[in-house]
């Protein structure tokens, strides 16, 4: 419901901004329903970038103002504890920082590779089923702001792309959804849920593949640091990221190789341990999120507070493994770059 939710949200948003458009174009509801008709012919036959950018911001920013308050009423009177809406520590934002690269290198890939994949699927069926021929399921978010980004303001993708979904997202599906599930499923079943209703909520089959390792990895860094800023962090910066190679056509020339997604996930991986293994060092967290058992929701509120960590000393062979990452990751990438030029 949740879920249904948001996208109803977003829908309403965005007739409200079509309606406003109506009204002021006509001072008022037309009388005549013909030319309301017409006016929406001469539009759809014009460049409609502007539109679609439009409601493209109505949708991510005017939910918030619909989703977010019923998301607050539903946390209660301790949804600042419940969510964390302390700042993360210096040392985990170097990590969440750190690892928006490789895991939009990861998700990038997906989302390539997804799309073939679809493709190819969709050929075989018309072939057996010519009546889908007419059927586009390619066309997703990603696209459509592809096809939007040389004609709009960079400081406007960044706030319509990044900061709307980011804090709606997060909110609703990490600190809502999220909690719940892992109450009543346990940490694994729960992230594994949310993290898979997340990637439904995008529809297009090959961005919702594409949304899997990011969802989990933003989950694990909300568990990690209990804080909904690390999330909506992360989620901005990824965001921003792909807006960014968008808009300027950066990152072109980098060769995906299979080295690259190697040292990537590894990058990924290690960031995900180091950050939970704080998380699980912390006084009476341990029992409650080392079993798959459901939690009480006490349990995660409390495990979620800014309570003062208790940090066990960093393995040597995990440091080693994490500094094998870092210096792989960084290699591997230049190597595609530099091929690619």
């Amino acid at each position: 419901m949740w879920v249904s939710g948001y996208q109803v949200a977003q829908l309403a948003a965005a007739a409200l901004l079509l309606l406003g458009l109506v009204l002021a174009a006509f001072e008022g509801w037309p009388d005549d329903m013909a030319l309301l008709v017409q006016v929406a012919e001469e539009i759809a036959s014009s460049n409609t970038d502007w539109l679609l950018m439009a409601l493209t911001g109505s949708a991510t920013l005017g939910a918030l103002f619909l989703i977010l308050p019923a998301a607050f009423w539903r946390l209660g009177p301790s949804r600042r504890r419940a969510l964390g809406t302390h700042l993360p520590k210096p040392r985990q934002l170097v990590l969440l920082v750190g690892a928006v690269l490789p895991l939009g290198i990861l998700c990038d890939e997906l989302y390539r590779v997804s799309s073939l994949a679809i493709e190819q699927l969709r050929l075989v069926l018309m072939e057996r089923l010519p009546v889908l021929a007419d059927l586009d399921i390619s066309a997703d978010t990603i696209s459509l702001i592809q096809s939007q980004t040389a004609s709009t303001a960079y400081p406007l993708l960044l706030v319509i792309v990044g900061l709307g979904p980011a804090i709606g997202e997060e909110v609703i599906f990490r600190g809502l959804i999220g909690r719940g599930l892992i109450a009543r499923r346990g940490v694994v079943r729960g992230v594994l849920l949310t993290s898979l209703l997340f990637a439904l909520a995008h529809f297009s089959p090959a961005h919702a593949v594409a949304t899997l390792p990011i969802a989990i990895f933003l989950h694990v860094a909300y568990l990690a640091t209990g804080s909904i800023w690390a999330p909506i962090l992360v989620h901005f910066l990824n965001n921003a990221l792909s807006v960014t190679m968008m808009k300027y056509g950066l990152g072109q020339d980098v060769q995906v190789t299979a080295l690259l997604l190697i040292f990537a996930a590894l990058y990924v991986t290690v960031t995900g341990v180091l950050l939970f293994r704080e998380r699980l060092s912390w006084k009476g967290v341990l029992p409650a999120f080392s079993v798959g058992r459901p939690i009480a929701v006490a349990s995660v509120e409390s495990s979620l507070s800014s309570a003062a960590p208790a940090l066990a000393v960093t393995p040597v062979w995990l440091l080693v493994l994490a500094g094998s990452g870092v210096l792989g990751f960084t290699w591997s990438f230049v190597l595609a770059a530099t091929a690619g030029g």
